[in-house]
């Protein structure tokens, strides 16, 4: 190896650790705004703090788990939206039931 490739090395492996370190600094920087963002929440009294998801911090990365997340909201607010529903239809039979049983006519 000659004295440049040798140099050439050296400022390459020079580049890298720089570069590890950045990542790590912006890491560390990352970390620090997120427990922030979870200490403050424990003082907001009107709950406007939110606390970021993975995927709004890294939404590449996080694509897959994003739908899955998304996903897994709709149907449990499907299944809220059946409930309320089942729940409106039970107290509107239950009315019509009594009132039947008491000698009236069921309205609807």
């Amino acid at each position: 190896m000659s004295i440049g490739e040798v140099q050439d090395v050296m400022w390459s492996r020079s580049q890298a650790r720089r570069r590890e370190a950045k990542e790590r600094i912006m890491t560390c920087f990352e970390l620090a705004a997120l427990i922030g963002t979870h200490i403050s929440r424990l003082f907001d009294d009107k709950n406007q703090v939110t606390i970021p998801t993975p995927w709004d911090v890294y939404p590449d990365l996080f694509a897959d788990e994003k739908a899955v997340y998304e996903e897994q909201q709709q149907s449990e607010q499907a299944l809220a939206e059946l409930k309320s529903r089942r729940k409106e239809y039970a107290a509107w039979y239950n009315k019509n039931r009594k009132s039947t049983e008491l000698g009236g006519e069921a309205h609807g």
